[in-house]
């Protein structure tokens, strides 16, 4: 009486597999160009797009680590402006009050810890500026998001289909002069063609070309470490499609795995922003 049983086990399993496979098989394939042209079409239209030259978003924020219970939070702003940009977190906590970044166009800048330090997560930035100044941090939030328009500078490389769970994602590499030994990956609803992930991964001495904007951090350095941007919960902001949730994970290999939260409330384009907004006292 048990054979009738694990048949049908087996055959359940066999379609679920089979489905799996298909789903991902089914996906046509895409060169990085179509992938991009769809992408930007999933944001807007090209002159509601063009029309945005600034952005202030503002919501909540949580700080959290894998290996030590509790989280801190608090208010969090983000505003860009071309390539002009600026993050801040406020947690209120003794060790770990804020976090907060801004580049303005010609400098990047990050907020010191009490202790002196930077958080690893101000490490990450500070060793590797040019995802900052290419407008690759923040994704599609921000208004110098690269894939909004063609630079010659920047190699997008189709890379296939990623499955990450029960998830299929388009899968692209970016590239570009003077970014060294960090590797990025690109990835993409196939319903919508939202940039739904970023991936910057690092290995010492992965590549030969030396990184001219690395810094050392003090205490523990490590031999890799992976960092990764989640976006999700789009909406309609004025005529545009941005996500409002926001999530960047430190995961390394001497022993931090690190998450921020954000989840905008309120978001507004073409706000007149000054300059000195972009900077960190």
């Amino acid at each position: 009486m048990k054979y009738p049983t694990l048949l049908l086990v087996f055959a359940l399993f066999a379609v679920n597999v089979l489905s799996q496979t298909n789903s991902t098989k089914g996906l046509p394939k895409l060169t990085a160009d179509e992938i991009v042209s769809k992408h930007r079409a999933s944001i807007g239209k090209p002159e509601s797009i063009a029309a945005v030259k600034s952005r202030i978003m503002t919501g909540t924020g949580t700080f959290t680590s894998k290996i030590q219970p509790g989280k801190v939070g608090g208010p969090v702003q983000f505003a860009s402006d071309g390539d002009m940009v600026l993050l801040a977190m406020v947690f209120n906590a003794n060790n770990y009050p804020f976090e907060k970044f801004a580049y303005d166009g010609k400098d990047l800048m990050t907020a010191t810890l009490p202790s002196g330090g930077l958080s690893p997560l101000g490490t990450f930035l500070k060793s590797n500026k040019l995802v900052v100044k290419r407008g690759l941090f923040g994704g599609v939030l921000r208004e110098g998001w690269p894939l909004l328009k063609p630079d010659k500078d920047v190699k997008l490389e189709s890379a296939g289909i990623a499955k990450f769970g029960d998830r299929s994602l388009y899968k692209l590499k970016y590239s570009t002069s003077g970014i060294g030994e960090l590797s990025v990956t690109l990835y993409f609803e196939p319903e919508t063609f939202r940039h739904v992930r970023t991936e910057y991964f690092y290995r010492t001495g992965q590549v030969t070309s030396p990184n001219p904007n690395r810094v050392q951090p003090e205490g523990t350095v490590p031999s890799s470490y992976t960092v990764t941007e989640e976006f999700s919960d789009f909406a309609k902001v004025d005529d545009l499609v941005l996500p409002l949730t926001y999530v960047v994970e430190y995961e390394s290999d001497a022993g931090k795995a690190l998450i921020w939260t954000i989840n905008f409330t309120q978001a507004v384009n073409d706000q007149t922003l000054d300059a000195s907004a972009f900077k960190v006292s």
